[in-house]
């Protein structure tokens, strides 16, 4: 007997096996429909309440977006990536500061630039990917539509001076912007940064107006017309803080990452995925893309050969100088000295 036959027999169903039994169907369906859909929602929920994961909830506008559904999976080994960093950098921090060393509040640093449409908080370092950044803000800002609206150099003049400031910001409303906008830096290992800032602006072969100081740079001993890279790091190292160019001023003068209490700690060599993360985290990603290289002058000094080449040959002594230098960025975001043949 077929099972509505015996349905059909039932002396509760008589008569009205089709009016309950369809509709009956059709509610099933479509409440497996909403279950399968939102279970990965509810499963992040479950996660979080039960304490399995400890940081704060994603928004749910990251789960799903304009019909575009995000793996979760990416989310929760990101937010694992950050809370490792943001706890060495805690304990990097404690043990090497006893209390916050500057006001942000009132003397905040002059390259935290905001979103205040988006409550985006961003911290720009020079020769970490901080153009294409820019970028981003000047789009989401609505300042260009894409981000290869303006050249390079439009960019970091004309587009910066664009962008809102912490500093521009009144006083009174500054500590409610570092409570609830989404707060962001990126870091490099020192020795390819500073490298990255040699070819960039000092390298002989470079098309950057520093004439002046490739000058200084090459009669700093007295041997030699070429403002070499020995040379270079020879001239920064004896440098303080306050004379430090901010193309290779330490990344932890320049972002206060002891006293501004940064939700990202991005990191050049996982740049895409650090990005990817950021743009979900502040709901953006719907908005703009991050930019690739094109358009920004990349000098590959991240690379181990061309580490390798460029600090060959470089006194023992300055390389030990130079880790001196950057010792609190070594430290504070959890970088060690490259494994080159060199050392």
């Amino acid at each position: 007997m077929s099972l509505i036959g015996e349905m059909s027999q039932s002396k509760f169903c008589k008569g009205r096996v089709l009016s309950v039994t369809l509709p009956g169907v059709v509610f099933v369906v479509i409440g497996c429909f909403f279950f399968i859909s939102n279970q990965n929602e509810y499963w992040t929920s479950v996660l979080y309440k039960s304490g399995t994961m400890t940081a704060p909830p994603f928004k749910q506008t990251l789960l799903r977006k304009q019909g575009k559904s995000v793996k979760i999976p990416f989310l929760i080994n990101q937010r694992e990536i950050q809370e490792g960093r943001r706890r060495h950098l805690q304990t990097a921090c404690s043990k090497h500061y006893s209390q916050p060393r500057y006001d942000v509040i009132k003397k905040p640093p002059w390259n935290i630039f905001l979103d205040t449409t988006h409550k985006i908080l961003y911290c720009n370092v020079p020769k970490v990917a901080c153009t294409s950044w820019k970028r981003v803000l000047l789009v989401l800002t609505g300042v260009m539509k894409h981000t290869d609206d303006m050249e390079q150099k439009v960019v970091n003049r004309y587009g910066k001076s664009q962008l809102i400031t912490l500093s521009k910001i009144p006083q009174n409303e500054r500590q409610n912007v570092l409570d609830t906008y989404t707060k962001f830096m990126f870091v490099r290992h020192p020795f390819s940064r500073v490298l990255s800032a040699y070819n960039n602006k000092i390298n002989p072969n470079s098309s950057a107006g520093w004439d002046s100081m490739r000058r200084q740079i090459a009669s700093i001993d007295g041997q030699g017309k070429d403002a070499t890279f020995t040379k270079f790091l020879k001239y920064i190292i004896p440098m303080s803080p306050s004379d430090d160019d901010r193309h290779w001023s330490t990344t932890t003068k320049l972002c206060l990452p002891c006293d501004i209490d940064y939700d990202v700690i991005g990191k050049f060599e996982t740049l895409s995925d650090d990005a990817k993360y950021i743009l979900k985290l502040a709901s953006v990603d719907d908005l703009v893309e991050f930019p690739s290289a094109q358009g920004s002058s990349p000098t590959n000094s991240s690379k181990k050969h061309t580490l390798q080449e460029q600090f060959d040959g470089v006194p023992l002594n300055i390389i030990h100088g130079i880790y001196e230098k950057y010792i609190l960025d070594f430290q504070l975001f959890n970088y060690s000295i490259p494994k080159l043949t060199f050392f």
